[in-house]
């Protein structure tokens, strides 16, 4: 959705382009009166492409970033997150909340490619100070592969994507986190809740934002979740409850997926299923958020797709 809006934009721009260069030829040979006819029609041009675009929903300004693509894994001790990053004017790229009891060392590795832009992966600490980890290269060096240990501090702090007006895709593998202090950061969507997220987990401690919308005004959309369980083959599995559900700032819940039984098993063990839910998402914040998870042994994948009606 979002490239059938900027394909529209450019070729809006494109017509402007091309008719005013068209009729300014015209207006040289034809004295002043052709030039006033070149800006009448030009503004015409004009006000007519600005009227055909601002009521495209899900239309958003350059101060926004966003993910594409995003996709995340959480293997108790690893997590992995890749995706497309665009990133505008705020700092709305974070990828990775932890909160550790103590100080732990723990290990990054991956790479970061550059589309457009310069980009920095930076560490925010509790106290508020900031540590760059990697930045982009320069000139023809277009991936920066990172490979290096790290020491995350007691209490919160987020592992973030920097840079401004920068496009790059992502692929980063964060090892030996404390299994309970991790909050998998939210995939931003800007102005609309559209938007695609796959995800695998096999152990979550706290609620998961796996997609978080800023909405101007109430959308309908319709979600459709597809998910796997499975169970890890050498330990008995058990899983009970969870939701998938959206959670808006006033705190409206809209369930996608409410499992109330209990699932266990010594052996192999898998459910697929998909579910599809249509509604409207009220205006302001909304998250998608997987929460309560019972359970152990288990893994879940999820493949979520939001379509606005």
């Amino acid at each position: 959705m979002k490239h059938g809006i900027k394909s529209r934009i450019k070729k809006g721009l494109a017509v402007i382009t091309v008719l005013s260069s068209g009729l300014l030829i015209s207006a040289c040979s034809a004295g002043s009166e052709a030039v006033q006819d070149f800006k009448e029609a030009a503004e015409e041009v004009k006000e007519a492409a600005e009227e055909a675009v601002p009521h495209v929903s899900g239309l958003f300004n350059s101060s926004t970033s966003y993910f594409d693509n995003y996709e995340e894994k959480w293997d108790g001790t690893v997590f992995r997150v890749q995706g497309e990053v665009h990133i505008a004017e705020d700092d709305n790229t974070g990828i990775l909340t932890v909160n550790p009891q103590d100080d732990t060392e723990i290990h990054i590795t991956g790479n970061f490619r550059k589309n457009k832009g310069e980009m920095r992966l930076v560490y925010e600490a509790p106290d508020g100070t900031s540590t760059v980890l990697a930045k982009s290269g320069t000139g023809e060096n277009k991936q920066t592969d990172v490979d290096l240990p790290f020491t995350i501090k007691a209490g919160e702090g987020q592992f973030k994507l920097l840079g401004k007006n920068s496009v790059y895709t992502f692929d980063l593998t964060f090892t030996d986190i404390p299994p309970a202090s991790i909050n998998h950061s939210d995939s931003k969507i800007p102005g609309t809740a559209a938007g695609s997220f796959k995800g695998r987990y096999t152990d979550v401690t706290s609620p998961v934002v796996l997609m978080e919308a800023d909405l101007k005004e109430a959308e309908s959309v319709k979600v459709t979740a597809r998910i796997h369980v499975k169970s890890n083959k050498s330990q008995k599995m058990v899983l009970g409850k969870f939701n998938l559900a959206y959670e808006s700032s006033e705190g409206e819940i809209i369930p996608i997926i409410d499992h109330n039984a209990v699932e266990t098993a010594d052996g192999g063990y898998e459910w697929k299923d998909t579910f599809i839910k249509e509604g409207t998402l009220p205006a302001g914040s909304t998250k998608l958020v997987l929460s309560g998870i019972e359970g152990e042994n288990y893994t879940i994948e999820l493949d979520v797709t939001v379509k606005v009606k």
